[in-house]
């Protein structure tokens, strides 16, 4: 089988893999990082304590207000401090998630060219690709020749350049639909 073809498998496989991942990894955040029982609590009693201070007149009962009114505020403070210690949390997981990903798809790469580090992926006429054909052809040396990092280079970003372009066309349909139904 061409060296050529198997890389530009290898390559696409890691790619879908990796997108597969991405978009696993925001719902096992979300299930990872539940609210916890704490902010539950705190949620319910904030709204709570809105009720009764809605009720209270502050004219009539400025004592019993202002005691209510204290007491929400370090009630809502709570809250907000314990809601933003569960979103770092939930920013430390996507990000330690997204690093692992990323080191798996340079592994993948380093062990590509590692494997293919002599073969030569794709031959074309001497002179054919003639400012760069030193750098195309680097470990096997050969002018016209293209070796495998630099097919892993090139593939890589082709089909990172292909994601794109059908991430943006299906974006792009996706809002023309929308403009249609209204």
């Amino acid at each position: 089988m061409n060296v050529a073809v198997v890389i530009l498998f290898i390559l696409l496989c890691t790619k879908l893999l990796r997108k597969l991942l991405e978009k696993a990894s925001k719902h096992l955040v979300s299930l990872v990082v539940r609210k916890t029982s704490e902010t539950t609590r705190l949620r319910r009693d904030v709204e709570e304590l809105k009720k009764k201070l809605a009720d209270v007149s502050a004219q009539d009962e400025f004592a019993y207000h202002a005691r209510l009114q204290r007491k929400l505020n370090k009630v809502t403070e709570d809250f907000k401090t314990s809601t933003s210690n569960d979103q770092t949390f939930a920013w430390k997981t996507r990000l330690v998630m997204k690093g692992t990903i990323m080191v798996s798809m340079f592994l993948t790469h380093v062990a590509v060219v590692w494997w293919f580090w002599t073969d030569i992926v794709l031959s074309v006429p001497a002179n054919f690709l003639y400012p760069m054909d030193g750098l195309l052809a680097y470990p096997v040396g050969k002018s016209g020749d293209v070796g495998a990092p630099a097919w892993v280079l090139l593939s890589s970003h082709a089909l990172e350049f292909t994601f794109c372009l059908l991430n943006h066309s299906r974006q792009q349909l996706s809002t023309s639909q929308v403009k249609t139904k209204s």
